[in-house]
């Protein structure tokens, strides 16, 4: 048996759904979330979910998302990449060692108004640097993202409601 499940920012699974053994979850999505008050939530999704189908539901459901762009979706990861991201001011950093290596990252988010996703608002990129301490090998990862949050929500949100998380949901 297959499970797609939705689970808040705690963790806490909300809603599952069994997926078609002929199936992948990719269709069983939008059933998923179906029926779940969606207004003013923020949605995560891996790159399996990064469907203009998926976008355009959540945002017609007043749900925003994050999610996630690798290789399935060529167009837009290519237009990702292709942003100005040396002129885009870094706006998180983030450096942890833990389990013998040393990891930082490193958020910039830019608006544009032309991004092949339905009601993107905004791009991020996470630049990850990994160090294995014990073989000294560095990896250097980059990770796309769009979402339809509007510049300075999360900002916005935790002026109005000091220690309240944004209420979130992701696709697990």
């Amino acid at each position: 048996m297959w499970l797609l499940a939705a689970r808040d920012h705690t963790g806490t699974v909300i809603t599952q759904r069994q997926i078609d053994t002929k199936s992948n979850e990719t269709p069983a999505s939008i059933p998923l979330l179906d029926g779940l008050a969606l207004e003013n939530t923020v949605v995560t999704a891996d790159a399996a979910h990064t469907q203009h189908a998926n976008g355009h539901w959540l945002r017609e459901h007043g749900a925003h998302y994050i999610a996630a762009v690798k290789g399935d979706h060529p167009g837009l990861l290519t237009q990702l990449r292709k942003l100005p991201w040396h002129d885009i001011s870094l706006d998180h950093k983030d450096r942890t060692l833990s389990r013998g290596r040393l990891e930082v990252r490193h958020l910039k988010t830019v608006a544009f108004r032309h991004l092949d996703h339905p009601g993107a608002h905004q791009a991020l990129r996470v630049m990850r640097w990994r160090k294995d301490l014990t073989g000294k090998k560095t990896m250097i990862e980059q990770f796309h993202f769009v979402t339809s949050l509007p510049p300075g929500a999360a900002t916005r949100h935790h002026a109005r409601h000091p220690g309240r998380p944004l209420t979130t949901l992701g696709w697990t």
